[in-house]
């Protein structure tokens, strides 16, 4: 299969991660990971973002995945940036001392926003309210 580019308006990705073409009615399940596993959380919201400066290179996040190529050749660029330990803030409320509204993990990616500028450059957020940054890109486990 040939490289993603941002630019072809037939080619949709999406959902839980799908590549759909349009013209053919065709899709395709793309995830880096073929099952899910302890290591591999999805939620709700999975960022789908081509970068601004490379139209060949998509992020996913599960942790944050890139890829150029092959959708085999999807790479682990950060390390699970969960945490099971936190502190609840006390805007929670009433719900701060509720054992069953506790999750057992935070820091689910929400959001990946490559740099418009720098290929290298990309930040992620996370449910728990942090940003995390990478200015080497693509380097493995370097968030």
């Amino acid at each position: 299969m040939s490289s993603p580019i941002r630019s072809n308006p037939d080619i949709i990705y999406g959902g839980k991660l799908t590549r759909y073409d349009r013209r053919n009615g065709q899709a395709q399940g793309i995830l880096p990971v073929p099952l899910r596993s302890p290591d591999f959380r999805m939620i709700r919201t999975q960022p789908v973002v081509f970068s601004p400066v490379d139209p060949h290179l998509l992020f996913f996040s599960g942790t944050t995945f890139g890829r150029r190529g092959r959708w085999a050749d999807w790479q682990q660029i950060s390390p699970d940036l969960t945490r099971t330990t936190y502190e609840l803030p006390a805007s929670i409320g009433k719900y701060r001392d509720d054992p069953t509204a506790a999750a057992k993990q935070r820091g689910v990616i929400y959001t990946v926003a490559p740099s418009p500028l720098e290929v290298n450059r990309i930040w992620c957020g996370t449910d728990d309210g942090l940003i995390h940054l990478t200015t080497n890109g693509e380097k493995p486990g370097m968030m």
